[in-house]
């Protein structure tokens, strides 16, 4: 074989790989922002399931679950709030106080991989129902609280950034829930007095259960 063709050939080799590397490069900065809009579909999938669940809830029960305390100092109102709510409620049988009958569960299943397990304080081992991100989802159920959908409840991911307003707000502990009237004006504080978590669910990339009303 000639030398000079087979030299030929060689740099034909690497000008192909080049090509080929640069095509991989390009192709994986396109995968990248899709599979992060494939996880920002899916959250809005699981809001959607977990609304319908807890409609179900509602419909047998007559009333929400426990609001998870997203934004408050969980502290100041023990037992109040159910950081778990969602799972316990929701994927569990409950227990109908009226009756003695178990109800549920409403939701049938949720994916392994989106439950993360913590130990509560009132109720020993729980889980959170997790977005995408791996970070719960938020439950505003207490009719004092609800903000973004008046007679129903706010649910939200905090999104990819993993931020929202209650963020300041657990800076800041928000006293607003702690049935005292912290302000001095004479009555209990109301939702007037949200502060920050007031605005819980609303930065660019949140995704919630009212967003696409």
């Amino acid at each position: 074989m000639n030398p000079r063709r087979r030299g030929l050939t060689l740099i034909e080799m690497l000008v192909v790989m080049v090509i080929l590397a640069i095509l991989a490069a390009s192709v994986g900065v396109v995968l990248v922002p899709m599979a992060g809009r494939g996880r920002v579909e899916k959250a809005r999938s699981q809001i959607r399931l977990l609304e319908d669940a807890l409609s179900g809830y509602r419909a047998a029960f007559g009333s929400y679950p426990p609001d998870t305390g997203y934004g408050l100092d969980m502290e100041s109102s023990p037992g109040t709030y159910d950081a778990g709510s969602l799972w316990r409620y929701l994927l569990l049988r409950v227990k109908d106080p009226a009756t003695g009958e178990f109800r549920g569960p409403f939701l049938a299943e949720w994916p392994s991989e989106d439950k993360t397990e913590y130990a509560d304080a009132h109720a020993g081992k729980s889980f959170f129902l997790t977005d995408p991100w791996g970070r719960p989802y938020a439950f505003v159920g207490e009719r004092k609280r609800v903000v973004h959908n008046p007679g129903s409840f706010d649910l939200f991911s905090c999104g990819p950034n993993g931020e929202t307003a209650s963020d300041e707000a657990q800076a800041e502990p928000n006293l607003a829930y702690d049935g005292a009237d912290n302000d001095g004006d004479g009555v209990v504080d109301d939702s007037g007095e949200l502060g920050a978590a007031a605005a819980n669910g609303t930065d660019e990339d949140d995704i919630s259960n009212w967003s696409s009303r």
